[in-house]
């Protein structure tokens, strides 16, 4: 079977099931949240495994109630979010399940022979790992897509070309780890000194969708002659335990939803650091915030030798008790839910407490909260 692909970045942008995803790329530069967007896997070998087809009650009514038991099962594995009323679904559509694992990867529900929906996690997207063995499925079981199936079909073929075009660009960097040659594909720019230092415009991942460890390049290596970051740093989806030789952060530092626990060596960043929803548990040589900072739901508990936050303090419900070398916030400070009283900020110069539900472009609460991701 042959998918359409024509005018597909257009029709992605403007579906209304694909809201949630480009409502992901937009916030993506700056919003420090758990990204919604199905990244292509970390897993270099996709796993085996096996159709398995539920049927809906007027193709096999005698075990409708069996049926239904087995489909709640098997869909509350990361899959749907939220409740599943498995009896309503299966009213009248019939369940295609790819199992890998013991565990759902694809699910397509068709009535009759039309494919009301095809997704691998609660986003409604299909990974696109899987995107051939659809395919293949549907074409050997004559299904036909709507077109709201199509188009998650155009779209993981999309990613699938894209995520395939990386690979064949940067083969031989990638076997090398030539740092360089990594970052200006993906449009960074580098400078490095007579001494092998490295300066980058920004760090990133590759885009919204593919990770570093999805294309086998390995971030510790990748960073590990950078000490100069002069735009963001956003290390969200980073499979960094440490920002390794860094030191300098020239714009905003976003640590939420990543793998980082130690900031080592970083001695200043000059915009907005968000800790929040973070594995941070150690500030390192951290001494200068230039903006607001953001420790919300982190695991750090000592400020240790930071001495200086230029806007606002967020601690609320953090686990801070120990401020350090702390002497200066340029802006409000909120601690609610906190181990902080107003006593232990008496010596420390700043504008007023604040009672702030949340950080400045922070989601709510349920919001930072992964629903289930496939990956």
């Amino acid at each position: 079977m042959r998918i359409n692909t024509f005018s597909i970045l257009t029709n992605y942008k403007n579906t209304n099931n694909n809201k949630a995803n480009i409502k992901s790329i937009n916030k993506l530069e700056y919003t420090p949240i758990t990204d919604t967007f199905t990244f292509r896997g970390d897993i270099a070998k996709q796993e085996e495994g096996e159709w398995k087809v539920i049927p809906c009650y007027d193709k096999d009514p005698e075990n409708y109630e069996a049926n239904a038991k087995q489909l709640k099962k098997i869909l509350k594995k990361r899959i749907y979010c939220g409740k599943i009323y498995p009896k309503t679904l299966l009213k009248t559509q019939t369940y295609h399940i790819y199992m890998t694992g013991n565990k759902p990867a694809v699910v397509i529900a068709t009535e009759d022979d039309n494919i009301k929906d095809i997704r691998s996690n609660v986003n409604g997207d299909l990974n696109d790992r899987y995107l051939d063995i659809v395919n293949q499925y549907i074409e050997n079981n004559k299904l036909k897509p709507s077109k709201n199936a199509e188009l998650t079909l155009e779209v993981s073929k999309y990613r699938k070309d894209k995520y395939d075009k990386y690979k064949n660009d940067l083969k031989c960097a990638i076997r090398i780890q030539n740092a360089e040659k990594i970052f200006n594909y993906f449009n960074i720019k580098t400078d490095t000194d007579r001494f092998g230092n490295m300066t980058i415009s920004e760090y990133k991942q590759p885009d919204s969708e593919i990770t570093y460890k999805a294309l086998g390049i390995d971030e510790n290596k990748l960073l590990s002659r950078v000490v100069t970051i002069e735009g963001d740093a956003d290390f969200r989806k980073s499979k960094l335990t440490s920002p390794g030789a860094v030191e300098y952060i020239g714009g905003n530092a976003i640590f939420s939803s990543s793998d980082i626990t130690n900031l080592d060596k970083i001695e200043v960043i000059e915009g907005d650091a968000y800790l929040n929803a973070s594995k941070v548990n150690d500030l390192g040589n951290l001494e200068f915030i230039g903006g607001n900072a953001n420790f919300r739901n982190s695991n750090i508990t000592s400020l240790k030798n930071l001495e200086h936050i230029g806007g606002n303090a967020f601690f609320r419900e953090s686990k801070v008790k120990d401020l350090g070398k702390l002497k200066y916030i340029g802006g409000e400070v909120t601690f609610i839910n906190s181990p902080l009283t107003k006593k232990d900020f008496a010596n420390i110069k700043h504008k007023k407490e604040s009672t702030a539900e949340s950080f400045p472009n922070e989601p709510l609460e349920s919001e930072l909260l992964i629903c289930g991701e496939n990956d």
